[in-house]
């Protein structure tokens, strides 16, 4: 009996630490100058601080990079300016790219667009940043 008390205390312990929150995941995409609104949270995509990424019909000693600045406002109250960046190569790390996470959301940066074809093509009204959101 002390067994099966023992058993059933330790499967409902255990799955209740299994049950962890259930999050959608998607995608979505912000242009230049617009703003994303989840709930009470706003990013605004404000600045395109630089773009040094290669462009394809080039050949450059070092890959580059692009950094851009987004707005966080909470509740229409400005937060912070986080600046994100996004090497040439493509990969994106949390470090350099999480832009807000809380309990309840998460949103990641995880590419810009586009990427340059030749040199001083693009303006920053081009340019497309693709969010993770959990």
């Amino acid at each position: 009996m002390r067994i099966l008390l023992l058993c059933f205390t330790l499967a409902v312990s255990f799955s209740g630490l299994a049950q962890d929150k259930n999050y959608a995941s998607y995608f979505t995409s912000l242009n230049f100058g617009d703003t994303f609104t989840q709930g009470e949270l706003q990013v605004v995509f404000a600045e395109l601080v630089t773009d040094s990424r290669c462009p394809k019909s080039v050949n450059c000693i070092r890959a580059g990079e692009a950094k851009i600045g987004v707005d966080i406002y909470m509740r229409g109250e400005f937060i912070e300016t986080r600046e994100l960046i996004f090497p040439a190569e493509g990969t994106v790390s949390e470090k350099n790219n999480l832009m807000f996470v809380t309990n309840d959301i998460r949103l990641m940066a995880v590419a810009l667009a586009p990427y340059p074809n030749y040199p001083d093509q693009l303006s920053e009204t081009d340019y497309i940043v693709e969010i993770k959101v959990n």
